[in-house]
């Protein structure tokens, strides 16, 4: 894709706000590595410590040799609804929205075969193996900003870009430079070369004195189908491995709108500048190996390691500009699309975790993950600056992202058949301490709640996890002017339902 000068200049302050960029930059990156979702009821209401438990198809995401803990073969399978809301202030004005979304986060079989039955001397005592599909990521947001702005408009950033020296003052000169900006601009008569003796675009739009709204809907999900195996020694060393297959599919829609809401501007009522981006990646390819270790009946280790995953993905980008101009009359106009293929291999993934069973009723579950982010590559065959430049903005502006979990389980009843449970999970933020985020920094933090009710034959569990986190939205930001941005307050939720059968 054709990219600005003006974008490569503030290219810092649109990586805070992963939406508003536009798009295969090292946002993407970023987004599209976020942190693993729960995808049964039993992790989510430990807040994801599952590293040294296992025993559960939602623990397999981090360490597969949690399959060796099953004693019984289960198919399983979790529903899940979750939703979101963000709020925000924008020059004293409030603004916020909400959305929700109903999917399957897991559905998976675990087959269970005990070696002692053929060799009761066998030191390895099971070997477990099987079949997953979980949707890791989830992208389905909304935000919403709102305010009067009295200072500038998106209409200075067209500006700048139709005025750069380098650029020809002409509609050819804004079409080749600048296709999805400025030149929808010009068609819809929101920027107009009447100052024909500087060679200057003009624009009835002053700085300043607007109500300006910026709504982003986001859709779409990271799907992963794994096959895992793994064999118990002894009861004391577990090792597992999975072989997964990953998809990606992302969209995004953004609508910019301006409005004259006083009436005081001459020749403009309002316009709304729409942006649509796809991201759909083939299939990615990875390894997930890890091992647990119980020297002792109250105390367990685990360790997983996710390999680095290379995605293959299409991006797709459009803008649309539609104005209303007064009584000169109301216009419409979209650029062409553009597809773009790119490769985004993500880092290594390390978890390890402790596990302790004080007794037959309790599990408290302490994990760590580390994920760096600054070792995210973009690469494009045929634009090696482009994936340098990216590449080089990846190291300077990422760093380690550290996160902890913490979960705790205690079993209820004669017969130790109810579950109770309850976890708490803290990231750092992905930016070096050098980056300025407008106290905005995407660290983030939730809680978790859990029950159920287990049998020999059926398992019943419900979750639910809350996850809060600031976010900078940068705008847009013109020459000589600060630049327009806001901080979002971001919370979601996550409520997941896990049936399953033992046989």
């Amino acid at each position: 894709m054709m990219r600005s000068l003006f974008a490569w200049a503030t290219a810092w302050v649109f990586l805070l706000w992963p939406v508003y960029a536009i798009a295969q930059n090292e946002t993407d990156a970023l987004r599209l590595t976020s942190d693993y979702r729960a995808t049964s009821a039993r992790a989510l209401g430990m807040a994801n410590a599952m590293s040294a438990v296992g025993g559960d198809i939602g623990a397999l995401s981090f360490n597969p040799a949690g399959i060796a803990v099953f004693r019984k073969s289960i198919l399983s399978f979790s529903p899940q609804l979750a939703g979101g809301n963000s709020h925000a202030t924008f020059f004293g004005q409030e603004g916020s929205a909400t959305n929700s979304d109903f999917s399957f986060g897991s559905l998976g079989i675990v087959s269970v075969q005990d070696l002692r039955v053929k060799n009761p001397q066998s030191a390895w005592r099971f070997f477990n193996y099987g079949f997953s599909f979980a949707r890791i990521r989830d992208f389905n947001t909304a935000s919403r900003v709102q305010g009067n702005n009295l200072r500038s408009s998106l209409v200075d950033q067209f500006l700048d870009q139709a005025n750069d020296p380098a650029v020809p003052f002409s509609a050819q000169g804004l079409n080749e430079n600048f296709p999805f900006s400025a030149y929808p601009a010009y068609m819809t008569y929101l920027i107009n070369p009447t100052d024909t003796v500087n060679k200057l675009f003009t624009s009835p739009v002053p700085q300043g004195g607007i109500r300006q709204t910026d709504s982003v809907a986001m859709a779409g999900s990271v799907n992963e189908f794994a096959v895992s195996l793994g064999g118990n020694y002894e009861d004391k060393l577990m090792i597992g491995a999975t072989l997964f297959l990953q998809s990606t599919n992302l969209s995004i829609t953004q609508l910019f709108r301006e409005e004259d809401v006083a009436d005081t501007i001459p020749g403009f009522n309002n316009f709304t500048y729409t942006q649509n981006n796809t991201a759909v990646g083939q299939i990615g390819i990875g390894l997930r190996v890890g091992l647990m270790y119980q020297p002792i009946r109250w105390l367990r280790f685990g360790l997983g390691i996710t390999t680095p995953v290379s995605h293959i993905l299409q991006d797709g980008y459009q803008t649309r500009l539609s104005t209303n101009m007064g009584i000169t009359g109301q216009y419409d106009y979209s650029s062409p699309s553009n597809n773009f293929n790119y490769t985004l291999t993500q880092p290594f993934r390390f978890n390890a975790g402790v596990a302790l069973f004080p007794n037959a009723v309790w599990l408290v579950s302490l994990d760590y993950e580390q994920t760096s982010l600054n070792q995210m590559k973009m690469n494009a065959s045929s634009f090696s600056d482009w994936s340098n430049s990216n590449n080089t903005r990846i190291r300077a502006l990422f760093t380690t992202r550290h996160t902890f979990r913490t979960g705790v389980e205690r079993r209820l009843g004669n017969e130790n058949q109810w579950v109770t449970r309850a976890g708490f999970n803290f990231s750092t933020s992905p930016f070096q301490s050098s980056v300025e985020t407008a106290g905005a920094d995407q660290s983030a933090w939730g809680i978790a709640l859990g029950g159920g009710y287990r049998t020999n034959t059926f398992t019943l569990d419900l979750g639910y996890g809350q996850t809060w986190q600031s976010q900078y939205r940068a705008m847009y930001q013109a020459i000589g002017l600060p630049p327009v941005g806001a901080v979002l307050h971001n919370s979601w939720w996550n409520l997941m339902l896990s049936l399953g059968f033992r046989f």
